[in-house]
């Protein structure tokens, strides 16, 4: 049982996951989407919710807690959300918001979404289209090509539209019952630092400390992580992203972890670093840059400032001192745990020197003429991000030397009216044991 004062549970569905949000949050969504799509004459979103990063766009809409899907969202009538498995539909439509019904696609996507749209009447309509483009990382989009190819032959009549910016500005800026469950999940990120710093000692292996932290986070209530993992890594040395192994920690060690935590579907997802005794003096210069970045971030993140400042504010302590780094400083996230705006992902001089570190990729599918007039068709192109209240932001500053040594901490905090919240003040900074 979830007895928390951020868990919204309505009669009958008391202990049912996606009562964690309101029947009025989900008017409020549906709303404010419904009126994007009106103003901009889209009568029908087709999302598609598989591939890092994309998850939350159908979640967002059906609230529901499972597997990668997608979801067809019209102007008039009810949202259908599409997954695998047809003989469960009872299961699947009772696990999203009342309202949203369910089809199990059985994989035949394009069919399913197509029959849907067809259903509601805009088979000569306006359809669009969310994870076929895309940004960042994701810039080649998730949606497969055929299934795309299909889509335009079941519905020759239909207009096709990216509308990815039309989803994706909504989510950016959380409401007061997203972010009641954001700090539910820093909360349980605080817990599971607290179980690092007391576990945290020559002779435990980094496995045994890894799992000591998520069996605290999981007595706490969080979600089992099904997309993300926390990082743990020990000694000294880069890169430090990865997963934890069965190495002894040691005196002077310096232990790193990136932890994701997640309650009701939203993440959390603060770096701490732990100084197994003093500080090795290379490690001193480092933290003084990340230190000066951390809290130049902080000082930047006020209604107005426009995103591009932010990046350059983060990167300037640790480029000024020599240093690069190869994994953005600040990032979004909510139902994704990563989500845009998301700081530039590499900066500085990096080594060329390491035999393994190929050239940089040259090129773009923004070259493509498809894509060039597929991407055209966005009636709400990507226009310049500001900071505003609502954002929640990871911040995961970084420090990196001749391929050679790594430092890295920062909390998850998030953008108010009259200032910063800080959700994890033990990331602030290196904690020296």
């Amino acid at each position: 049982m979830v007895a928390d004062p951020r868990f919204f549970a309505r009669p009958g569905r008391v202990d049912d996951p996606h009562s964690s949000l309101s029947i009025a949050e989900r008017d409020r969504r549906w709303g404010a989407l419904r009126a994007r799509m009106s103003a901009a004459g889209v009568d029908c979103l087709l999302i598609w919710g598989k591939g890092r990063g994309l998850g939350g766009n159908c979640r967002w809409i059906d609230n529901a807690d499972f597997g990668e899907r997608c979801l067809v969202f019209p102007l008039k009538g009810n949202p259908v959300t599409m997954w695998t498995i047809s003989s469960w539909s009872r299961w699947f439509s009772e696990s999203c918001w009342e309202g949203v019904e369910y089809i199990g696609a059985e994989g035949k996507d394009s069919v399913a979404a197509a029959g849907v749209i067809a259903e509601y009447g805009y088979s000569a309509g306006t359809v669009g289209v969310v994870g076929l483009g895309g940004a960042g990382m994701g810039a080649e989009g998730a949606m497969p090509y055929f299934t795309w190819r299909n889509l335009q032959a079941l519905l020759p009549e239909a207009r096709f539209c990216e509308a990815g910016a039309l989803l994706r500005e909504l989510r950016m800026y959380k409401s007061d019952e997203e972010l009641r469950l954001v700090g539910k999940a820093s909360e349980i990120a605080n817990i599971e630092i607290d179980a690092a710093l007391r576990a945290t000692r020559p002779g435990v292996r980094e496995s045994e400390l890894y799992a000591l932290m998520e069996a605290a986070g999981l007595s706490a209530g969080a979600d089992p992580v099904r997309d993300y993992f926390t990082i743990l890594s020990s000694g000294k040395g880069y890169p430090t992203n990865r997963r934890q192994t069965d190495r002894l920690m040691r005196s002077g060690d310096m232990v790193q972890s990136g932890i994701y935590t997640r309650y009701g579907g939203y993440w959390a997802h603060p770096h701490m670093a732990i100084s197994m005794g003093p500080i090795d003096p290379e490690y001193v210069p480092m933290r003084e840059a990340v230190l000066e970045s951390t809290h130049a971030i902080i000082a930047a993140l006020k209604p107005g400032t426009p995103w591009s400042e932010v990046e350059r504010i983060a990167d300037e302590p640790i480029l000024r001192r020599g240093y690069y780094h190869e994994i953005t400083h600040v990032h979004s996230l909510g139902l994704d745990g990563t989500e845009p705006p998301v700081a530039v992902m590499s900066a500085g001089t990096l080594p060329k020197e390491a035999g393994w570190r190929r050239p940089p990729v040259i090129g773009s599918v923004r070259e493509n003429d498809e894509w060039k007039a597929f991407a055209a068709t966005d009636p709400f192109a990507q226009r310049a991000v500001t900071v505003e209240p609502g954002m929640v932001l990871a911040l995961e500053v970084k420090a990196t030397l001749q391929d050679r040594i790594f430092l890295e901490f920062g909390p998850q905090v998030v953008v108010k009216s009259d200032g910063v919240e800080i959700q994890n003040p033990d990331a602030m900074d290196v904690i020296q044991l």
